[in-house]
Order: structure tokens, then C-alpha cells, then sequence
């Protein structure tokens, strides 16, 4: 009974008395793989462990395809074209994924300090440059890095003294230029891409150049590349203008095949050029001053709105400029100058149809080492001027020009010697016409149809005597005509001169027929054969001067030597075999008449009107012939030793100066019986004088000078002469004293008397 309360007032406590258990063991470890990123680009590339925990610098994901290469994984900005499989999808891609551009706004410039990392950092922000970019001395070899990039919106300048050695920049476009200058390592360029214009200039190591791929439009200009020996543009390429200039020191191939047109094209200054081919031209052509340029193709240019010039290629042997059959493609105009001049060794001008009509400024064709002239056989229009001065003669060749029909500037043709003949069509000329020193062999056997020459005509050694009448429908020149020649000069036709006219016989035997009827500028005739020649000529405005002229002999009536009635200056007629004849229509002269070594003067016999009368000839004896003269400025005869009167002048009304002077056997003034005004009277060593009689019906003269006249005793003729100024009687041994006194007390002196060494 106690155990049972025992057990209901007093629970009894519980005791756990589980035997004790052993730890749990941990879950077994899963090995996996881990892979260096030793790029830090944070892909990893080689496994390097498999274990539970990553070996320091691991990562547990691969795909680096180059894990040298920071900029080589997948999600790096794969670079076209470069070799590189840069976001290790397994190929590298043929272009660059420009749909969604990255621009980087303003330039952009790398020097010396950036490396290619520095270039592909780059690349992975930007696909574009709102701006412009510059390689300055870059230490990488090839800016390919930068073939990230679409786009650039300024220019793209290379320069410095890096390492640089190429520029291909795939498919950059530029907004702006290429400049590429002073780039003192780089060897070669390539650009394939477009640009406003290229400039390649002083790199000193550059040997390759090639650029096409797209539109230039400002032009490209490869200029002071010494080393270069490649320029070729033969992709596709529209520049403006292409300027080469002092490039290459060994044989220089340019090669501007394109399947576009160059407007302008300058090759000039090349020491290394040796050959040079061209597709297409529209514009100009120089090619200049290239010393090893040997050959130059110009094949199937279009007509060129600007200029053709080839000069002062000393190698140039050959140009073929013009296809032979006159096509499409065959040039037949020129709407500038041509000028092929000083290409000493050019022998072939590949055009032998004659397919160019016409140039529309000057064409010039000098001192080249072959005539060339084929390919100017179809020519008929020059619209500005024609220089022709072959520099061989050394065979004969077919007519020079033949079609040629207008200039209108200047045409000189010169040396042509060995042609049979020239400018057979020839028209007008609106500038100066030269023909110096040419030899045309066959006769002409009619004169061109030229009538009319804007400015002057000069025709210097023109030969043979079968040309003489190469100017006979000549009808106008607006200057002057100028000839020397040791055949004939013939311009029977000739009515309308602007200018002077000079006539110069290289021989005695040259011919001259010509007019005009009027010369307005001055006149020059010297050495012709009047027998042979015919001067038709009324009146010369200027000057007139005939110079050893000659044979006369009797002038037949038939012969037409010289109409000429007035000269508007001075007329000299001078020479030895001088004949005053020819002057049997003279009227008057405004200036000076000096009459030189004429034997008479009865060609004169028409003269009223001369402003200077100066005659000089020993053979002269009087002066019969001037019996129409009526007015004289100036009678001016000294040095006459065989004139002993002045017989001739009798009908001389007015002077303003006699001057008789050292005319010893003149013995006479009774001459002058009609003088009545004489503003001065100089009488002056006469030899033979001794009397004044013939000055009776002078009145009122300025001054009279009487001076050492050995045997003048009478001076009473002068008594009635009324008023004077000035009066000098001086040294006269046979006059005396008392007889000088009375000619200045019966006139009436206002100024000075000097009456001295005279007789007692």
C-alpha cells in the first residue's frame, strides 16, 4: 500500500539511457575543370587543373581562342581582313559591321607612346571619328588596328619617324583627305576607300603606291617620293586631278588606267619616270620636264576640255595619244593649248589619220627630234596661236597643215626647210603672221587663199622664188609687213594696211610687188630690184625711207616703181646707186626730204610742199628737178662739192631756214629768185660765191649769218630786205668792211650787228 502513494504523490524523473553515436561524414568531393586567363581578358583559354577549387588565376569558363591576346576573345570587336580571328568565332570577316556605328566625337591622335594595344583598346569603344585622325610616328608597323573603323569624318594624316611601314586601311571612308607626309619608314600605300583627295608627299622610303576602291574627287597629288616605283591607280578611281610631281630614282611605272576620267593630270619633274599609260582624260594633260620618261600612252581619251602639253622630256621617243582610225574615242578637239616643244629625242606621234579638227587656244609644236606633222592633218581651226619651229630637216615631208583654214591668234612657222609645202588652205590669221627662214621645195602652183592678217605680217628668208606669190589674195593687215628676203615678196592684191611696211633685200636680185595704196604707219624699202619689182603706193603717213635702190637706169613708164604722192613724216631716199626718178609722183612731205647720192633730181618734178630739204650727193651738180617746190621749213645743202647753182628752185616762195654751207664750187643764188620769206639765211663757207644776187625779193627776215665765204665781194642784194633781228657779217676776206656796214645801214635792225674779220 506505501509504494503505490509513494508512486502518485512523487513522480520519478526521466533518464535518457540511449548508447552514445558516431559524427556524420562529409559528402565526397566533384572535380572540375579550370582554365588560365593569362590575357586578363576575363575568358580563359588552355585548361590548366581539374580539381574542387580554382588554381589561382583560373577561371571555370574557356573560349579564348588566343589567350596571349588580351583583345582576342568573344567579345571582342573582330577586325576585317587582319589575319586575326578576333572574337574566336572561327573566321575572320571580309567587312565590318557598320550598321550600328560607335562615333568617337572629335580627333583623334596616336603618337610614339600608343602600341597596338593602346589602337584596339580603341577599336573595342569606337566603329567612327567625328573628327579627324593622325598617326604620328606610331610604333606599330601597320595601323591595320584601326581597321575598326567605318568611318572617318575629318582627315586621315600620317607623318613622324615611326616604324611604320604600310598604310592599308581596307574599307575606311573618309569625309576629308589622306595626308601622308614626312612619314620617314613607311614603303608603301594602299587605299581602297574613299577620300576627298590624296596627298602622298616627302616620304623618303616609299616605293608603292596604290589607290582607287571609290571617288577621290579633289585629286590625288604624289609629289617629292624619291624612292617610289609603283604608282598605280588602275582600280577604280575619279579623281579630279592627278599631280605627280619629282618622284623615283629607277624606272617609275605610273599606271592611271581607270574605268573613270581624270580631268586634269600634271606628270612633271620625275627623275625616275620611265613610262607612263593613261586611259581616260577629259580635261588637261602636262607632262613636263620628265628626263627618263621613254614612252607615254594616252589611248582612248575623250575630247579634252583643257590643255595638251607635252615639253622638255629629253628621253620621250614615243606618244600615242590618238587612235589611227578617227573613232569615237579619237580625239578631235582641243578646247585649250596644245604645246609638244623641246622633246629632243621624239620620233613617233602615234596618230597618223589626222583625226583632230580643231584647238581651241594655242597650239605649239617646237625642237622636237621629228616633224610629226601627220597627225595635224586634219586640223582646220586654231582658236588662239600657231608656233611651228621643227628642230630636223632631215627628210622630206608631205604638206604642213593642209587643211588648216583659221588661226585666230598669232602664227609662226619656223625652219621648216625639206617640206614641200604649207598651209595650203590657210584663210585668216587674227594675230601676227611669221615665216622665217622656211624652204618649201615643189612649186606652189597657186598662192592659199589667205586674204586677210589681224596683226603683223613678218616673212624673214622666205625661199625658194616659187613662194613669191604665197600672199597674192592677200587684202588686209591690221599691222605691219615686214619682209626680208633674198627672193621675191609678192602682195599685188594688198589694199588695207594698219601699220608699217618694211621691204629688206637680202640680195640684189630680190623682187618686190606690192600696195597698198596707202601706208598709214611708216615705210622701208631697201635694196630692191625695181626692174623686176612693182611698189604700189600712193601715200605713207609716217616716214618713208628708200635705201639702196636699184638697178634704174631708164625707168620705164610702164614700170610702176612708186606712186607715192605724200609722206606724212620724213623721206629718205639715200645710196649709191639712189635715183630720184622713182619719185616722179611726189607731192609733199610734212618733214624731212633728204635726198642722198642722186645723180639729178628730176624725179621731183611734182613736189609743192617739203618740211626739211636736205640734199647730199657728190655727184650733184644743181638742183633741177625741184621746180614745183614752194615751201621749205628748212633748205639744208652742205657738202656738196660738185654743186655749183641752185638752179631748180626757182619757184621756192618760202623758207624758214637756208642754210648753204661748204659748198665749194657753188657760185650762184639766182635760184632762189622767187624767195620772198626766209625767217633765217646762213650762208657758210661757199667757195665759189660772190654775190648774193637771187635774194632780191627777200623781206623781213629773223636773222642773216654770213660767215667765211672766201670770195664774196657783194652783198647789195640784201639791201631791200626791210626789217631784221639779228645781223652777223663775219670772216668773209674779200668783202669789206665798209660794204658790210652799208647791208646794215639800208636795213632796219631791232637786235644785234656783228660785222667782223672781214676786208679793210
Amino acid at each position: 500500500m506505501g509504494l503505490v502513494l509513494l508512486l502518485l504523490g512523487c513522480p520519478a524523473p526521466t533518464v535518457d539511457i540511449r548508447e552514445p553515436m558516431d559524427p556524420e561524414p562529409p559528402a565526397p568531393c566533384q572535380e572540375v575543370p579550370w582554365y588560365a586567363d593569362v590575357d586578363g581578358d576575363g575568358f580563359g583559354g588552355a585548361e590548366v587543373a581539374m580539381q574542387c577549387e580554382p588554381p589561382e588565376g583560373a577561371l571555370p569558363s574557356s573560349g579564348d581562342c588566343d589567350d596571349a591576346e588580351a583583345w582576342t576573345n568573344p567579345d571582342a570587336v573582330d577586325l576585317p581582313q587582319d589575319g586575326v580571328d578576333s572574337d574566336c568565332d572561327g573566321v575572320d570577316p571580309d567587312q565590318l559591321d557598320c550598321d550600328t556605328p560607335r562615333p568617337h566625337a572629335g580627333d583623334v591622335r596616336f603618337t610614339e607612346a600608343d602600341d597596338d594595344r593602346a589602337m584596339r583598346d580603341f577599336c573595342s569603344q569606337y566603329t567612327a571619328i567625328s573628327g579627324t585622325l593622325t598617326l604620328d610616328g606610331v610604333i606599330a608597323e601597320s595601323p591595320t588596328v584601326l581597321a575598326c573603323l567605318c568611318s572617318v569624318s575629318g582627315d586621315l594624316r600620317v607623318t613622324g619617324s615611326g616604324p611604320l611601314t604600310s598604310i592599308d586601311p581596307y574599307a575606311t571612308d573618309l569625309g576629308g583627305s589622306l595626308v601622308v607626309e614626312h612619314a620617314e619608314g613607311l614603303q608603301s600605300v594602299s587605299w581602297h576607300a574613299s577620300a576627298r583627295a590624296i596627298q602622298i608627299m616627302d616620304n623618303p622610303m616609299l616605293t608603292a603606291v596604290s589607290v582607287g576602291g571609290a571617288d577621290a574627287p579633289m585629286g590625288v597629288r604624289v609629289v617629292d617620293n624619291p624612292a617610289l616605283s609603283t604608282l598605280d591607280t588602275s582600280r577604280s578611281l575619279a579623281p579630279s586631278l592627278v599631280h605627280i610631281e619629282g618622284n623615283g630614282t629607277r624606272d617609275l611605272v605610273v599606271n592611271l588606267r581607270t574605268d573613270q576620267v581624270i580631268d586634269t593630270l600634271t606628270v612633271r619633274d620625275n627623275p625616275g619616270l620611265a613610262r607612263l599609260v593613261v586611259e581616260r582624260i577629259e580635261g588637261s594633260v602636262y607632262i613636263e620636264d620628265n628626263p627618263h620618261l621613254t614612252s607615254a600612252s594616252l589611248r582612248h581619251s575623250p575630247a579634252l576640255s583643257g590643255d595638251l602639253v607635252v615639253s622638255g622630256n629629253d628621253a620621250l621617243t614615243y606618244v600615242s595619244a590618238f587612235v589611227s582610225d578617227c573613232t569615237d574615242d579619237a580625239i578631235v578637239e582641243v578646247e585649250g593649248d596644245i604645246l609638244v616643244a623641246d622633246n629632243p629625242a621624239l620620233r613617233e606621234w602615234s596618230d597618223d589619220q589626222g583625226c583632230l579638227v580643231s584647238v581651241g587656244g594655242d597650239l605649239v609644236v617646237r625642237d622636237n627630234g621629228a616633224p610629226m606633222w601627220r597627225w595635224l592633218d586634219g586640223l582646220t581651226s586654231i582658236g588662239g596661236s600657231l608656233d611651228v619651229t621643227p628642230a630636223s630637216d632631215s627628210f622630206v615631208h608631205h604638206d604642213i597643215l593642209p587643211a588648216l583654214q583659221t588661226v585666230a591668234g598669232d602664227l609662226t612657222l619656223v625652219d621648216a626647210h625639206s617640206y614641200r609645202r604649207a598651209l595650203t588652205d590657210l584663210a585668216s590669221v587674227g594675230g601676227d603672221l611669221t615665216l622665217w627662214s622656211n624652204d618649201w621645195r615643189d612649186t606652189l602652183t597657186s598662192p592659199p587663199p589667205l586674204q586677210t592678217v589681224g596683226g603683223d605680217v613678218v616673212v624673214i628668208e622666205l625661199q625658194p622664188t616659187d613662194a613669191s606669190f604665197w600672199f597674192d589674195e592677200l587684202t588686209s593687215v591690221g599691222g605691219d609687213v615686214y619682209v626680208v628676203t633674198p627672193g621675191s615678196f609678192s602682195a599685188r592684191e594688198l589694199t588695207d594696211l594698219g601699220g608699217d611696211m618694211s621691204l629688206l633685200a637680202a640680195d640684189s636680185s630680190a623682187n618686190f610687188d606690192v600696195g597698198p595704196a596707202v601706208v598709214p604707219g611708216s615705210l622701208d624699202v631697201v635694196g630692191a630690184n625695181l626692174f623686176n619689182s612693182t611698189i604700189d603706193i600712193v601715200e605713207v603717213v609716217g616716214d618713208a625711207s628708200l635705201t639702196n635702190l636699184g638697178p634704174f637706169g631708164v625707168v620705164s613708164p610702164s614700170l610702176q616703181t612708186l606712186g607715192l604722192q605724200t609722206v606724212g613724216g620724213s623721206l629718205e631716199v639715200v645710196g649709191p646707186s639712189a635715183d630720184c626718178a622713182l619719185l616722179g609722183s611726189l607731192r609733199s612731205v610734212a618733214e624731212r626730204l633728204y635726198i642722198s647720192d642722186c645723180a639729178a633730181l628730176e624725179g621731183l618734178d611734182l613736189l609743192e610742199t617739203v618740211g626739211d630739204l636736205s640734199v647730199d650727193g657728190p655727184r650733184l651738180t644743181d638742183l633741177h628737178g625741184l621746180s614745183s617746190l614752194g615751201y621749205a621749213g628748212i633748205v639744208d645743202i652742205r657738202w656738196r662739192p660738185q654743186l655749183v647753182s641752185l638752179e631748180g628752185l626757182t619757184s621756192l616762195s618760202e623758207v624758214g631756214l637756208l642754210y648753204l654751207a661748204d659748198n665749194e664750187s657753188l657760185g650762184s643764188l639766182r635760184g632762189l629768185s622767187s624767195l620772198d620769206t626766209a625767217s633765217t639765211i646762213e650762208l657758210h663757207a661757199l667757195g665759189s660765191l660772190t654775190s648774193l644776187d637771187g635774194l632780191q625779193a627777200v623781206r623781213d627776215p629773223h636773222t642773216i649769218r654770213i660767215t667765211n665765204n672766201p670770195v664774196l665781194t657783194d652783198v647789195s642784194a640784201l639791201h631791200s630786205a626791210g626789217w631784221i633781228q639779228t645781223l652777223a657779217i663775219i670772216d668773209n676776206p674779200s668783202l669789206t668792211t665798209a660794204d658790210a656796214q652799208a647791208l646794215a645801214d639800208a636795213l632796219t635792225i631791232t637786235g644785234s650787228i656783228t660785222i667782223s674779220g672781214n676786208a679793210p
